[in-house]
């Protein structure tokens, strides 16, 4: 009973397909000297880590004006109600 549970499941898996190779021109398939590479992967992660802080800035800068808000509210109902 084991081999033909085993052989239902398999016949019911889908088979892997192979990828299809094109042919490739010559000055296609070195698209990119690994300097070249390196280099612009040094720059979008240079990029990445810009933005990133630009975000936490402004995140930050209007957190500290929320909380800013928060704190004047409460004192001018505490000087309000005396």
């Amino acid at each position: 009973m084991n081999d033909l549970k085993h052989r239902y499941i398999e016949d019911e898996m889908p088979r892997e397909k192979k990828a299809k190779t094109l042919p490739v021109k010559a000055e296609e398939k070195d698209l990119m000297s690994n300097n070249d590479y390196l280099s612009m992967l040094t720059e979008l992660k240079k990029h990445v880590l810009e933005c990133q802080q630009r975000a936490a800035t402004a995140v930050n800068k209007e957190l500290i004006q929320l909380y800013w808000t928060i704190g004047k509210s409460i004192i001018e109902r505490q000087e309000g109600s005396g």
